[in-house]
């Protein structure tokens, strides 16, 4: 890791940078971090987006096909482990013999002055809680730089770069890329089996997050979910400041008491070593947000954020970017746009859409990538039997994966009692929006190209 390091420093006073797959959240946001600290910047993607858009308003070329030219005076190439190695656009550079390093290395060299990176991971919940957590910092006025999975509303980006203090950032297990970082606290919020492309099962899972949180012990802490096996036991061999959070066992360093609810808005008392802190009350729905809301005050706790600071962002904060987001209306029907994949989200997800009392619930879900789909098969499909009253599928998204055999949306609606599956979005969008009365709650779910069904269903209708 320190040679990537080393790799990116000779860069500091000169160069330009190229990006592969800059149209990425994570991507964008590092680019144009590099390119306000006066770097010139340009990159590909393979498809023009709002997000690319964006980067070319912001000065910041963007191609979308390949060609050699595009590498002249490149000095560094920074890439993200979705590209293959076979793919012509790194084969160019590598060819041109320009250095290139991985986005985990590019965001990790950002952080490195930063006098209190906080890492916030986990297999799911990472976005909302590092939401919440810059939320309160902005509030006490400490402008933290913010790299986030997703939209934060504060900011109307996925990122912000504030003071030198505080880097808050959402870390990625995938391909072990938050190995590459350099937290001083480190919030896990739950483990579980996912990546089924590159983690062998749930143990090599669990020994990854042990390395991260290993990246903190000599000068910091790990933040836990006490509440989550698979949390505990990654975190046995820690030898530094350990401290965790619980909304079940009161002897924890953080613990969520008195909790209450309505209409699946949760409230809650605030312990630290059985002191009481304060009264929380959530401006998001859901169980699942008392634990983010939980590991949210539990690092803006120990990050010297004021009480009264910590009170009021998280009853302010409202959400992140497709975090059942409320879209608009079709048909008497509410649309919402939610990033679940994984069948402990989904879960979550439907279990505190049925607390909102809608008449019926019904989901569009896309499943993300063959071998994750392959793994979680009978997961996915038995959630959704239990939890929703219907299930329209849409196809699989690849990203970086080749189809597998027997693994596409059709198995999965033929294997799911209420499950059903109508083709291409368009067809899937002509079908809802060709029902003149619809009721309830139809939740668009899924982290692929699905995000842009929410659109498709709501055009050209007055009500949105």
């Amino acid at each position: 890791m320190l040679i990537e390091i080393e790799k990116i420093k000779q860069f500091e006073n000169k160069g330009k940078i190229f990006f592969a797959g800059i149209g990425g959240v994570s991507m964008s946001s590092i680019a144009l971090a590099f390119k306000d600290r006066g770097k010139e910047v340009c990159g590909y993607d393979s498809t023009p987006s709002a997000i690319t858009k964006m980067l070319e308003e912001n000065g910041i070329k963007v191609s979308y096909c390949y060609d050699r030219n595009d590498f002249e005076g490149v000095d560094l190439v920074v890439y993200t482990n979705a590209m293959s190695d076979s793919d012509p656009v790194m084969l160019y550079p590598k060819a041109m013999g320009i250095t290139m390093v991985t986005r985990a290395t590019a965001l990790g060299y950002l952080m490195k002055k930063y006098q209190t990176p906080i890492g916030v991971c986990g297999t799911h919940g990472k976005s909302t809680t590092t939401g919440m957590l810059s939320y309160i910092f902005q509030l006490g006025g400490r402008n933290p730089t913010v790299f986030a999975g997703a939209e934060l509303p504060i900011y109307n980006a996925n990122y912000h770069l504030g003071s030198e203090r505080d880097f808050i950032f959402e870390a990625c297990e995938y391909k072990d890329s938050f190995l590459s970082f350099f937290p001083k606290h480190a919030i896990v919020l739950n483990v579980a089996f996912d990546h089924a492309d590159y983690f062998l099962d749930l143990e090599d899972v669990k020994k990854s997050f042990a390395r991260f949180i290993d990246l903190t012990a000599d000068y910091g802490s790990a933040i836990i979910n006490y509440d989550d096996p698979n949390c505990v036991d990654m975190a046995k061999g820690y030898v530094g400041d350990l401290l965790t959070f619980s909304t079940q066992n009161s002897d924890c360093s953080f613990f969520a008491g008195n909790i209450s609810e309505n209409k699946g808005f949760y409230s809650f008392d605030l312990y630290y070593f059985k002191e009481l802190l304060c009264r929380i009350e959530l401006g998001v729905p859901g169980y699942f947000n008392v634990y983010n809301a939980l590991a949210a005050a539990a690092g803006a706790y120990i990050g010297f954020a004021k009480i009264e600071d910590i009170v009021r962002g998280l009853k302010e904060f409202k959400g992140v970017k497709r975090r059942f987001e409320v879209r608009g209306e079709l048909n008497g029907a509410v649309v919402v746009d939610d990033y679940a994949h994984h069948p402990d989200e989904i879960r979550a997800t439907l279990e505190m859409a049925k607390k909102l009392d809608y008449s019926k619930v019904t989901v569009i879900f896309q499943s993300h990538t063959y071998t994750r789909t392959r793994a979680l098969f009978n997961e996915i499909t038995s959630t959704f039997e239990k939890l929703c009253d219907s299930v329209i599928y849409a196809d699989i998204y690849a990203a970086r994966e080749e189809p597998i055999e027997g693994v596409d949306a059709r198995s999965l609606a033929s294997k799911t009692v209420n499950g059903k599956y109508l083709g291409s979005m368009e067809k899937i969008a002509a079908y809802f929006k060709g029902r003149k009365k619809l009721e309830g709650l139809i939740i668009v779910m899924g982290a692929g190209d699905i995000v842009k069904l929410s659109d498709m269903l709501l055009e050209d209708n007055d009500a949105r």
